[in-house]
């Protein structure tokens, strides 16, 4: 009897805190995306893809803005119609058709860009795919004292995916990385629409969502970037789309695929680390909720498998290389990156701040270590003696990431090979320049009907009684925003987040209608119920 008492009592408390957590990303996801919906509204930030890397800020165009929120609702209101009128199969056949659709268009785009024009990878994109290639004869100079791999050992992951790709398409053939980027590129389309089918069977959210992501140019224009975010986008949906088929249907090969899916996103990009987080938020919400005690260790499994697949590639590398494992460059670089300003930058790093620093004193780690925490001290004693700067600081940082429809896709795209750059007449070559303008304001109402969508997630979509599975993919975003707080600012970073609010974001604007209806059609059945009670008063007389 005092055991079952127990149990009722753990099961209260367990529901207690599953309702408090939802009630907590209701909330804090509805505060982000107001905000950042009020800001996309009446701004926008690009960076010019022929300049410097420095965000401008410009007033935005808010009746197109207003025009395209308006449009978006009125679809979703249509498809939701529609819904209601047809059979179950037509449903089917349409959710399908529309994402097939925009898997073949993405698909289109992203092969039909890396074959436009011959682009050099540069900066840190050519440290990658050079150093795989060194790797691969022998040469292991970058993981010394001083190399691009001592300072940056995450990259490692990278570097080891780049290697087998080599191994099939020969040496140095960067053209097969962006090969392999425009072919993923449908692929994340898909992995997006089977997180919405996995969350609900409305053909109308299906429809949203691949509507939406016709619109998703960055991601085409990322497909000739030689570095991490397409591969990690890929892995981090695949994973999301088979996580949430666990959720649904229970069986383990799921839920090892998708851990199997997140570790491989985090040893291409550490951000998936957010990602992994989130999914483990997600398994602790079922272990309390369901009492499922399997999935604590679930949990535990996503939260070391990642580190200790890092480690095995480390220490393959040490092996093959015989060069003593690097822990990199202190963690604090990064940090003091993302409260430095500079030539009207907040949070950029535009000088090789951290490996100045770290060159400075002779590749000695704990000696740069202490600047970095230094400098850090310095600029926060800046905030807490004038937080009305430091409130502007962080307004300026944040929107400089999250108010760039674009997210750097074409600054990245420009460098061409001596004699191959596209006559300046060709459609490739005007999109760095006249096409610049119009290109953006298509991106900039994308972004402003994904925030909306958001926000309407959280306000109409998120229940105190919701398992908390349902909300992975958004609370991963909430994380994003706070990381992107923290970090060194860039507006590329936060491009795996614009991916993943897709899905929610359709969610968001059903569930927005639904609820309107919900809400219009209780208002009539009550004024219809007091012109009745009216009308028998009136007999009565």
């Amino acid at each position: 009897m005092m055991d079952g008492e127990n149990g009722r009592q753990g099961g209260k408390a367990a529901k207690l805190v599953c309702r408090l957590a939802n009630r907590t990303v209701a909330a804090v996801g509805a505060l982000i995306f107001l905000y950042l919906s009020w800001y996309a509204f009446w701004t926008t930030q690009y960076m010019d893809p022929l300049g410097i890397e420095l965000p401008f800020c410009v007033p935005d165009a808010k009746l197109q803005n207003l025009f395209i929120l308006c449009a978006a609702l009125l679809v979703m209101a249509g498809l939701l119609w529609l819904e209601g009128r047809i059979s179950e199969r037509a449903r089917a056949w349409i959710a399908r058709g529309s994402v097939m659709f925009a898997m073949v268009w993405i698909g289109i785009g992203a092969f039909w860009w890396i074959y436009s024009a011959l682009r050099v990878p540069l900066a840190d994109q050519a440290d990658i795919y050079l150093n795989a290639g060194y790797f691969r004869e022998g040469n292991f100079g970058s993981l010394l004292p001083g190399g691009y791999l001592d300072c940056y050992p995450r990259q490692l992951g990278l570097v080891a995916l780049t290697e087998l790709l080599y191994a099939v398409a020969g040496e140095y053939n960067y053209f097969a990385f962006e090969f392999m980027n425009a072919a993923m590129t449908p692929c994340i389309v898909l992995f997006g629409y089977l997180c919405v089918r996995e969350l609900t069977d409305s053909m109308s959210a299906a429809v949203l969502y691949s509507l939406t992501m016709l619109g998703c140019l960055p991601m085409v224009f990322y497909t000739s970037w030689v570095y991490g975010e397409i591969p990690g986008i890929f892995f981090i949906m695949l994973g999301a789309a088979l996580l949430f088929r666990f959720f649904h249907r229970g069986k383990p090969g799921w839920l090892i695929g998708g851990l199997l899916a997140l570790t491989l996103a985090y040893l291409v990009r550490a951000n998936a680390l957010i990602m992994i987080l989130a999914a483990i938020f997600a398994l602790l919400g079922g272990a309390l909720r369901h009492r499922k005690w399997k999935l604590l260790g679930a949990a535990l499994c996503a939260a070391l498998l990642p580190g200790l697949a890092f480690s095995g590639i480390k220490q393959i590398y040490q092996e093959r290389s015989g060069v003593e494992k690097s822990e990199g460059m202190s963690t604090w670089s990064t940090i003091v990156l993302g409260v430095q300003e500079s030539a009207g930058r907040y949070g950029w790093d535009h000088d090789n701040y951290a490996y100045r620093i770290y060159q400075s004193h002779n590749f000695d780690k704990e000696a740069a270590r202490e600047e970095y925490l230094s400098d850090l001290g310095e600029r926060l004693k800046v905030f807490r003696e004038d937080p009305g700067y430091a409130l502007h600081f962080y307004r300026e940082k944040m929107l400089s990431q999250w108010n760039e429809p674009l997210h750097q896709a074409l600054y990245f795209s420009v460098n061409y090979p001596q004699g191959e750059r596209p006559a300046e007449d060709s459609f490739v070559y005007r999109l760095n320049t006249d096409l610049f303008l119009p290109l953006l304001r298509i991106c900039d109402r994308l972004q402003s009907v994904l925030y909306l969508g958001m926000l309407l997630y959280f306000v109409c979509c998120v229940h105190k009684e919701d398992d908390l599975f349902r909300h992975m993919l958004a609370v991963a975003v909430i994380g994003g925003f706070f990381f992107s707080a923290l970090w060194e600012a860039k507006a590329r970073y936060i491009f795996p987040y614009f991916i993943m609010m897709f899905p929610v974001a359709a969610l968001g604007y059903r569930g927005f209608v639904l609820s309107a209806k919900g809400r219009l059609g209780a208002l009539r059945l009550g004024m219809r119920e007091r012109q009745t009670r009216g009308e028998q008063n009136s007999g009565l007389h």
